[in-house]
């Protein structure tokens, strides 16, 4: 796998990931104790309001439902303003993640399942996009690749997080 399609950036903090103005007070503190939570797209082209990628709802249920029960999960703002952004191209974005390193193998074994599974991604023309902000580590992964890629994502982000 080519480990530049995996970049990796600091971050100062995650307080500038939740403490928007889209976010329900209540649903800030949730945030705060929740092991995932799906970030909304911001600033896309002249569209100011948050926007998730098309299939969010999709994998918020597909987690919800295979992550064990101790694990919680949320999206980052309230079901009135969820707005999805649907583009079509050979670009598949899976979102934008927060969530601690602890977590990471779990949920890209889940997110790989998804994938694979329930998009059937098979199809090498097809890109993955995918952000992944670690609260504890105060980093932010961004990957861009082809299906195959990602079939090795795990495999390449462990072996990149130990060179860190």
């Amino acid at each position: 796998m080519d480990e530049k399609k995996i970049i990796f950036k600091d971050i100062k903090n995650i307080e500038k990931y939740i403490n928007k103005s889209y976010i329900p007070i209540d649903l800030k503190e949730q945030i705060q104790s929740t092991d995932i939570v799906i970030l909304p797209i911001e600033g896309f082209r002249d569209y100011k309001k948050p926007l998730f990628p098309r299939g969010t709802e999709n994998i918020y249920l597909y987690l919800k439902k295979n992550l064990p029960p101790r694990y919680k999960l949320e999206i980052a703002i309230s079901d009135k303003n969820y707005k999805e952004l649907s583009l079509h191209y050979d670009l598949i974005d899976l979102g934008i993640f927060m969530l601690k390193e602890l977590m990471l193998p779990l949920f890209l074994n889940l997110l790989a399942n998804f994938a694979f599974y329930k998009l059937k991604l098979k199809n090498n023309q097809e890109k993955i996009k995918l952000k992944i902000i670690l609260t504890d580590k105060l980093k932010l992964i961004d990957f861009e690749g082809s299906v195959e890629d990602f079939k090795l994502i795990t495999k390449g982000l462990k072996k990149i997080s130990k060179n860190e």
